[in-house]
């Protein structure tokens, strides 16, 4: 047998990489440009988003602390649990234009914040 026979299944893949990428993004835009909507559903309701929305701009709270708002008060989450996740609260912020700050402060500031007290 012939050593590339035996190789030449693996390398089949890697060749057709780049145009199987081609052809799907090629299809996610021509879907994007009728209309479709790609990925997973919004779930968060009006109410819940104006609430969010309404104690990020006027309370100045962070996300986390809204999430933890949101789970203290017994909100269900978009799909029916308990806990509220940064995640989807930052989500449902950035969705409706407001902006985060990212990352956390460094530890000297932090330091130095506490101190200043």
């Amino acid at each position: 047998m012939h050593p590339h026979s035996v190789l030449s299944p693996l390398f089949v893949p890697l060749l057709l990489k780049p145009l199987i990428s081609d052809r799907t993004k090629d299809a996610l835009a021509a879907a994007r440009a009728k209309g479709v909507q790609l990925g997973r559903p919004t779930v968060v309701t009006e109410d819940i988003a104006r609430e969010i929305m309404r104690l990020f701009k006027r309370r100045h709270m962070s996300a986390r602390v809204i999430a933890n708002h949101l789970t203290e008060q017994g909100i269900p989450t978009p799909l029916g649990g308990e806990r509220w996740h940064v995640s989807t609260v930052a989500r449902v912020i950035a969705r409706n234009g407001g902006t985060l700050k990212r990352g956390r402060v460094p530890m000297k500031k932090r330091r130095k914040a506490a101190s200043a007290r």
